[in-house]
């Protein structure tokens, strides 16, 4: 334990993690960024490039371990995928593939870039979301037009907004989902206000929406119905995600936690869901495929990945939570029978 504060002497935080993804998730991500990219190559690669990433692109499995600090972005050594090597002194090549009208250019450079860890990072980040716990203020946002959510949801209101004009059946969806969450809230819409030209989502308390001041703006309703809105917009318009939701049950009562996980597992298991939480309902009726325990020690944090197969392990979580392994558990309903 540090006795007096010097900071010279604090260690700068690190992060090293590793991403996996498919040769389409990687031509995809190539496509999607609209410039050029370099994957590195070794000579023998080198006389048919074109077959060599079209290889590449059909692999079905791609690793990158990389790191990254409070002052840098994530990085990667170079070649950092272990698919592209060469031998130390040989002459460095790369591939160069730049997007076209929806198809890949490729060719050959002599250039020594390598974008991949770039291209994972990027896809990763947008193919995530993040739910904070604090109130999030996305009832209002310039006029646009958009089929996907920020990762911040900041342009949420211009998603409704598409949604409703131009995949009304999604849209509709969605709002039978948020009735199923609240039973208070009739229907959703976006109006475009009057006095500053932005989009504005209003909620009404009925299923009728004859006059704009029967209803109330997002911002003004409880925290967990812009949450839950948020979350149900990004696991509607995007195939594959991670979803991550901090403290779940901070902003969402018992029963429309319940809810919501029920039709996250119900209709959107594709998804990759991590939810924290201290409180025995959410880990007892997510059905997780995994649970991890984090505790604190002083200045440092450990994670846990419990065994649910032990009986001891279940009996830490209880006691972790302060509350009983029934709790946690146990059955939401029990039938006594003959």
């Amino acid at each position: 334990t540090p006795e007096r504060w010097e900071t010279f002497k604090l260690p700068e935080p690190k992060i090293t993690f590793t991403i996996e993804a498919s040769g389409v998730e990687i031509h995809d991500w190539t496509l999607r960024s609209g410039a050029m990219q370099l994957f590195p190559l070794s000579p023998e690669q080198t006389p048919n490039v074109l077959a060599t990433i079209d290889n590449f692109f059909l692999i079905k499995s791609v690793v990158v371990t990389g790191t990254r600090t409070c002052s840098s972005s994530f990085s990667s050594t170079y070649p950092s995928h272990g698919r592209f090597t060469y031998q130390l002194g040989n002459t460095k090549f790369a591939a160069w593939i730049k997007p076209d009208g929806g198809a890949l250019r490729i060719g050959q450079t002599s250039d020594d870039g390598d974008s991949l860890p770039k291209l994972f990072w990027n896809g990763w980040n947008t193919d995530m979301f993040y739910f904070m716990a604090e109130r999030m203020a996305i009832g209002e946002a310039p006029v646009g037009h958009a089929l996907r959510l920020t990762p911040n949801a900041s342009n949420l209101p211009v998603v409704l907004h598409t949604l409703k004009n131009e995949r009304d059946n999604v849209f509709q969806t969605l709002v039978k989902h948020v009735r199923e969450i609240f039973p208070t809230v009739g229907n959703l819409g976006v109006r475009l206000r009057p006095d500053n030209g932005r989009f504005e989502i209003r909620i009404w308390p009925t299923k009728t929406m004859e006059r704009v001041e029967l209803s109330f703006p997002l911002d003004s309703s409880g925290t967990g119905v812009a949450q839950a809105i948020a979350i149900l917009t990004a696991i509607m318009t995007v195939e594959n995600a991670v979803i991550v939701i901090d403290e779940i049950n901070s902003f969402l009562h018992p029963a429309a936690v319940k809810a919501l996980l029920r039709i996250l597992q119900t209709n959107y298991a594709h998804h990759q869901y991590i939810i924290s939480t201290h409180a025995p309902e959410v880990i007892g009726f997510s059905n997780a495929k995994s649970i991890h325990l984090v505790k604190r020690s002083g200045y440092n944090s450990s994670i846990e990945r419990l065994n649910l197969a032990k009986l001891s392990e279940l009996r830490e979580v209880a006691e972790h939570l302060g509350v009983s392994m029934a709790d946690v558990f146990a059955a939401d309903r029990v039938i006594w029978v003959e």
